[in-house]
């Protein structure tokens, strides 16, 4: 009996060691997800550009919208990369703001920037003549705000367009009318809706092809089937793999997560005219 007595606390010891070490193995590593924030910017004045990372973003007041991937630890490229955030107007001092997502430096632009006017340098300046730099400084500041006046009035234009019902003809077209439809037919992009894995969105083409080549060297041949880089509005997509259904798509995200965290599982349409690169050994559709 003694010896029993003074084995037990022994045997104790050794189990809960034995618990410890099995539960340190199964200690799980970061989670990674593919996010995206809003930011409201407005100014005073208003109508000062806004730039990020020196791409134009519209004339105040605007949102930017930031797509980034995020992991549990907080961690992650996309979460501690220094961005530049730049707002400017002829005539006013720029506002330049440096600032990653973890830090959240962006909450000091809120709720508005007042811009500080510069200083008058002479009596021409005072007299509202600007000198030759800043006059060619507005001129194209006209320039790209009638360029981007212009693109959100063909967008809502095709909104309009895709939004209405198809009418109906009263009359048959003229014959000659017949005969030209014949002869030059209408050119059409040709498009499939599928599933697909998005491993990432980037407002920069460099950022896309960085990922791009990564995960070429990450994933065996097989795996990079439909590996490309789409061009889908002002964002620069990573997208791997097409999918008729959702549990095949799932099943490879399931078989490639181990490698590639963060990925998700998105739902569009395959034009061939937004890929800009595709792997060299998947049969472009």
């Amino acid at each position: 009996m003694s010896e029993k007595k003074r084995l037990a606390p022994l045997i104790s010891a050794y189990a809960m060691a034995v618990l410890l070490i099995a539960g340190c193995a199964y200690v799980q590593g970061p989670v990674y997800t593919g996010r995206t924030i809003f930011i409201p910017v407005k100014s005073s004045p208003e109508g000062a550009r806004v730039l990020l990372d020196g791409e134009f973003q519209g004339l105040t007041p605007v949102t930017l919208r930031i797509s980034y991937i995020s992991s549990s630890r907080g961690d992650h490229e996309d979460e501690t990369r220094q961005r530049e955030l730049k707002i400017e107007k002829p005539g006013y001092e720029p506002f330049v703001l440096n600032f990653s997502i973890k830090g959240r430096e962006y909450e000091k632009i809120f709720p508005s920037i007042s811009l500080k006017k510069m200083e008058k340098a002479d009596n021409s300046t005072a007299k509202g003549d600007a000198p030759g730099k800043a006059r060619e400084e507005i001129q194209e500041l006209k320039k790209e705000t009638g360029r981007y006046r212009k693109a959100l009035q063909e967008t809502e234009k095709l909104k309009t367009e895709i939004a209405a019902p198809p009418r109906l003809k009263d009359k048959k077209p003229a014959r000659h009318d017949r005969k030209r439809r014949k002869t030059v037919p209408a050119k059409r992009v040709i498009s499939q809706k599928i599933y697909t894995i998005q491993v990432g969105s980037f407002t920069k083409a460099g950022y896309a092809r960085k990922q791009f080549d990564s995960i070429a060297r990450k994933l065996n041949k097989k795996a990079l089937a439909y590996l490309r880089i789409e061009k889908v509005g002002k964002f620069y997509s990573v997208r791997l793999g097409k999918f008729k259904d959702y549990r095949a798509a799932e099943k490879f995200m399931q078989a490639i997560k181990t490698r590639l965290p963060g990925v998700i599982i998105v739902r569009s349409y395959l034009r061939p005219d937004r890929i800009i690169r595709i792997f060299k050994d998947s049969n472009a559709p």
